[in-house]
């Protein structure tokens, strides 16, 4: 408190260095108990009166996010990952003299990382938890995370139907479709029945037949084979554009296993309906294998994007972390197996020895 009986902290909190360090991330990094108090500090309860308990309808609570939203505490700095180094300017403006200093890796991480961002890093999950911090969240969330979150879902099960459609409506490398004189698929067939072909378009003639013969077999691509793998190809485009977007934005933030899985699920599912563009030629079995692998991955993928989605998400996360645990636990176990394994079977070897050769009926 200052002479005038106006509390200090504030003004305290509001020192930012030139480097984008503030105090606020410096207790997050060091003093996380501190940091904590000040979150209390800018939670305000005094609109409520003696006689309103948290539960009631009208109970009020004023946050205060200055201190974690920093951008007007922050220096601009945009050329620093260039510089690598920063003069500290004496706050004499007569002077003009300045020192260089390198920053250490504290110091650095400063300049790109949000408060919030540094809780997660040093596992702060007592802030994570403050009711100011979760507020500030759900304003995000409310904001413009909801939206990004929306669309890019949305776009994803645009790509997951056509994909899903594609793959039942295609018909496999190894399927032999009689077609009838009027164009129709032939019911009832079997190994000796032959139908003649009526020439319609979208349809493929099987190998090992004349064009001139009357008696041939033949494949049929619906048009749900065309409609659907060409809007795949577009929406996979345009997922590939995003993500290439990304990584040049994110840099070497953007490298992680999710990322690269989406990546290739692109890339592999736009090589497994190329086959539209080839109207008179049979999908290939190892294309085909390549979709067999688009789709579960599909599908799998998908379960990860819906981890938050409100209400079934969290069954998800548990899911996944009882898969993790029991993946591990099954390493246990096999190593515990084949070692009991070969200890009984060297033991009942020795103990009861074979009346025929090994290896022998």
């Amino acid at each position: 408190i200052d002479t005038d009986g106006r509390p200090t902290w504030p003004k305290a909190l509001t020192n930012a260095q030139r480097n984008g360090d503030t105090p606020m991330k410096k207790m997050i990094r060091t003093m996380p108990d501190i940091a904590e108090l000040v979150l209390n500090k800018c939670t305000d309860l005094s609109n409520n009166p003696p006689e309103r308990t948290t539960d009631h309808p009208h109970y009020e609570v004023t946050f205060n996010y200055k201190y974690i939203s920093d951008k007007e505490l922050s220096f601009d700095l945009a050329n620093m990952e260039e510089r690598k180094s920063i003069s500290s300017v004496d706050i004499d403006q007569e002077s003009s003299e300045a020192t260089s200093r390198i920053l250490d890796p504290a110091e650095m991480e400063s300049y790109h990382i949000h408060p919030l961002a540094l809780m997660i890093k040093y596992k702060r999950n007592e802030l994570l938890n403050h009711p100011l911090i979760t507020s500030l969240i759900y304003k995000k969330w409310l904001s413009y995370g909801k939206h990004f979150y929306y669309g890019n879902l949305l776009v994803y099960m645009v790509y997951l139907i056509f994909l899903t459609i594609y793959a039942v409506t295609q018909l496999p490398p190894y399927v032999k479709i009689g077609i009838d004189e009027d164009g129709n698929i032939a019911e009832n067939q079997n190994s000796e029945d032959v139908y003649k072909y009526d020439k319609r378009r979208h349809c493929i003639k099987v190998e090992g037949t004349s064009d001139n013969s009357d008696d041939c077999y033949y494949r049929t691509k619906s048009d749900l084979v065309y409609i659907s793998g060409i809007i795949t190809i577009i929406v996979a485009l345009v997922r590939i554009f995003i993500e290439t977007l990304q990584l040049i934005y994110q840099k070497h933030k953007y490298v992680s296993l999710q990322n690269f899985i989406e990546l290739c699920l692109f890339g592999l599912s736009i090589w497994f309906t190329s086959n539209v563009f080839f109207t008179n030629d049979v999908i290939a079995e190892v294309t085909w294998q390549v979709g067999v692998f688009c789709v579960i991955v599909a599908w799998m993928n998908y379960l990860m994007f819906l981890r938050k989605f409100p209400g079934i998400g969290i069954y998800i996360v548990m899911f996944v972390e009882v898969l993790q645990t029991f993946l591990k636990i099954m390493v246990v176990l096999i190593l515990f197996s084949d070692c009991l394994r070969g200890s009984l079977s060297t033991w009942f070897w020795s103990s009861f020895p074979p009346t025929r050769t090994p290896g022998t009926l």
